[in-house]
């Protein structure tokens, strides 16, 4: 199943196969981002409140909607590891942070300030991949989520490099060795004009 967050206080289970679509009502939550738990009974999303931004987890059958923490987040994307228990996401701060699904303390990793963004979780739910924006080729690497550990892992560069500063988003295949990713391309043409007045 795939997941619309596109609503203002819903969001919306599209069946990739036969099914009906699904709208699940979140209340005075605005989600943004979100990822199934094991089961896929609930969701943890990035939802949005007069207060900020924050994680949560929602049931789908009752709609029921629970704050993980009160630590804040930003309102980029988010990914929940294979096994359920750990979503990365941008803390406040702009630092990549693993946040306990069972609600427990927050880990910021000090090197992976605002210009490192995720790329997916490894399968085992032990390490995951990030990856530099503003730099070509991108260096992408694991880093052990028990540790902080970095290791290099390749690097992303587009068959053509005229007009791209950087990779915008990246997302590794589970086991490192597949991947896509998008860029902007800036184009622009030189003139060469005599005789103005």
């Amino acid at each position: 199943m795939g997941t619309d967050l596109s609503g203002p206080n819903s969001f919306t289970i599209i069946p990739i196969g036969a099914g009906e679509i699904r709208r699940v009502s979140t209340g005075d939550l605005s989600p943004r981002y979100g990822g199934w738990l094991p089961g896929n009974r609930e969701v943890v999303v990035i939802g949005v409140r007069p207060e900020g931004a924050h994680l949560y987890r929602v049931e789908i059958e009752s709609g029921a909607v629970r704050r993980i923490h009160d630590k804040p987040v930003t309102q980029s994307s988010m990914v929940l590891s294979p096994d359920g228990t750990q979503v990365l996401v941008k803390g406040e701060d702009g630092f990549l942070t693993l946040f306990p699904v069972d609600g427990g303390t927050p880990r910021a990793f000090p090197d992976l300030d605002a210009t490192w963004r995720q790329a997916r979780w490894m399968g085992d739910s032990k390490s995951f991949f990030v990856f530099r924006t503003g730099r070509i080729p991108a260096p992408v690497f694991r880093v052990d989520a028990a540790t902080g550990a970095k290791e290099p892992w390749t690097e992303i560069e587009p068959l053509e490099r005229s007009g791209i500063s950087g990779v915008n988003s990246l997302l590794m295949a589970r086991d490192g060795e597949r991947y896509v990713c998008s860029y902007s391309k800036l184009a622009s043409s030189l003139f060469h004009a005599r005789g103005l007045r």
